[in-house]
């Protein structure tokens, strides 16, 4: 088994394997509450994946332990790792015989000497790097549409004039009538396929203007006309 730091211009192979090879892998899972009361769970998203990494860089070669010999000094070490840290492309930490081969940036490094053998100890935090994905946009065109560069939907911008901002725009979407029984998460399942999507019916400015407990419940009554936008 082996550990690598890999950048464009630098390969770098710890003369140890670290003490633990384990990731730190969770996901973001947020509750909420229907109108009936129970408690519900909505997946959110994967968080990023981190760990550390402790070792140390021996002094000398001399030891029986060690695998492979060719690695610089301790304090040369130090400065591979510190360069790698502060690169400005891909860095990515494999180690060999495991699912471990993902891009990181380096979050901490902590070294120091323990003993008199001269050897650095330290521990590295990394943490799991993605690229963030940019924005399509492109200007209008004659008739007032623009096309996302990242499909083929055109989208047609709205003058300001006839914003929703303006009083005398009317909210389209359709009506709903609440029956007894009904919850937001049901309706939001009926309208929307999803019924996770039910804020957008809770939050929706004209359903609050005309039914105030909406702003801090979730609790609706029948005969209630909601909007569905």
């Amino acid at each position: 088994m082996e550990a690598w730091l890999k950048t464009e211009n630098i390969l770098f192979r710890f003369p140890l394997v670290p003490q633990q090879i384990e990731i730190d892998g969770g996901y973001r899972v947020d509750t909420d509450y229907l109108a009936n009361g129970n408690e519900i769970s909505i997946f959110g998203g994967k968080n990023l994946k981190k760990t550390s990494l402790s070792s140390h860089f021996p002094s000398d070669k001399d030891r029986s332990y060690l695998e492979f010999y060719d690695f610089p000094e301790p304090m040369e070490c130090v400065r591979i790792i510190d360069e790698i840290a502060r690169s400005q492309s891909e860095i990515r930490y494999i180690v060999t015989e495991t699912e471990i081969n993902m891009p990181i940036k380096v979050t901490g490094f902590k070294r120091g000497i323990q003993d008199a053998t001269a050897d650095i100890y330290f521990t590295l935090d990394i943490i799991e790097y993605i690229t963030p994905k940019a924005v399509g946009w492109s200007p209008l065109n004659n008739t007032g549409s623009s096309v996302n560069s990242n499909s083929n939907v055109a989208t047609t911008k709205v003058p300001l004039n006839k914003r929703s901002d303006d009083k005398s725009a009317k909210t389209v979407g359709k009506i709903h009538t609440v029956v007894k029984g009904d919850c937001l998460w049901d309706i939001a399942d009926k309208y929307y396929k999803d019924g996770s999507k039910y804020r957008r019916i809770r939050d929706n400015a004209e359903n609050q203007k005309k039914y105030p407990k909406l702003k801090n419940s979730n609790v609706i009554s029948a005969g209630w006309k909601l909007v569905i936008p």
